[in-house]
């Protein structure tokens, strides 16, 4: 909140500075603050011949979404998890595309209610939605050892 007024007053400044200048002819003369840019993150996938290809996309782009909005909460943390184990998932060789659809399908779920104000979480969704997506992702050796790493992390949002 406090960077946001920040930001604003100095918009305020150089726009006054603009003003300034205008008025007496001798434009560029004052200093300006700089423009500030948020960090933006692309994400490249690609997909060849393939409907489940393109809903797994659109999930993977709400699941790094909802953890930008983790990470500006706060929680870089569950800001990772959520993002590794959605690459994770995408770039498994041993899910066949309807695995990858249901895990992604059930993270894209966990993700929009990580990325939810604690006060507002559906707590027993966010629960039995966890569990079932802990025992999809164990069914793969390559994903359940990260699930190892990442589930406690998840799990602490619970609480």
């Amino acid at each position: 909140m406090l960077l946001e007024q920040i930001e604003e007053g100095e918009r305020l400044m150089n726009y006054l500075s603009d003003w300034g200048e205008a008025a007496v002819g001798l434009p560029g003369f004052m200093p300006r603050f700089p423009e500030r840019r948020s960090p933006i993150t692309f994400h490249q996938v690609n997909v060849d011949r393939s409907n489940v290809g393109v809903i797994n996309t659109g999930r993977i782009e709400t699941v790094h979404a909802a953890a930008g909005i983790v990470q500006q909460q706060g929680n870089a943390e569950v800001a990772n998890a959520l993002n590794e184990l959605a690459e994770a998932v995408r770039a498994s060789t041993e899910a066949d595309e309807e695995a990858k659809a249901r895990l992604l399908e059930l993270l894209e779920t966990l993700a929009t209610e990580a990325a939810a104000p604690p006060e507002s979480r559906k707590r027993t969704v966010f629960g039995a939605v966890l569990r079932d997506f802990g025992t999809a992702i164990g069914a793969f050796n390559g994903l359940s050892a990260l699930w190892a790493r990442y589930g406690p992390i998840l799990e602490s949002l619970l609480h």
